[in-house]
């Protein structure tokens, strides 16, 4: 299990003038503003499903990365990319840059379930160490 950072650029909106008049949104506000780049951060978890350093995530944390951290359980942190995305069923799969192997979790069949049997979600939120739900 590992713990995500990112980094994002996000576009802030500048000041919407409030006057229809444009002296007055001119007189009061000045010139209009160019959009501000602002950086956002996000965090989550993953895990590895193959030695070599592949870490299969959720898109929606690491979609629109410019910079993707991961920790490990030893505090190890590496550099990671993105190698695909699928945004309909939010998965994304990465690749970290660092020696390996990598201590890796094998993915289930759902197919194999039975109503009643017990599910778990194990995760590394807030970087929290190893939570399941």
């Amino acid at each position: 299990m590992v713990f995500l950072q990112v980094q994002k650029k996000a576009n802030q909106q500048p000041q919407q003038p409030t006057f229809e008049d444009p002296f007055l949104n001119e007189f009061f506000f000045g010139q209009p503003q160019q959009q501000k780049k602002r950086r956002l951060s996000g965090q989550g978890s993953g895990f590895f499903i193959d030695a070599a350093g592949y870490i299969l995530t959720n898109n929606h944390v690491v979609e629109g990365a410019e910079v993707i951290q991961v920790t490990l359980n030893n505090n190890r942190r590496l550099s990671a990319t993105l190698i695909g995305a699928d945004p309909q069923s939010d998965i994304a799969l990465l690749k970290v840059k660092g020696q390996g192997p990598f201590p890796t979790l094998t993915l289930g069949n759902s197919d194999q379930l039975n109503v009643g049997e017990w599910v778990l979600a194990i995760g590394n939120p807030f970087e929290l160490s190893n939570t399941i739900t």
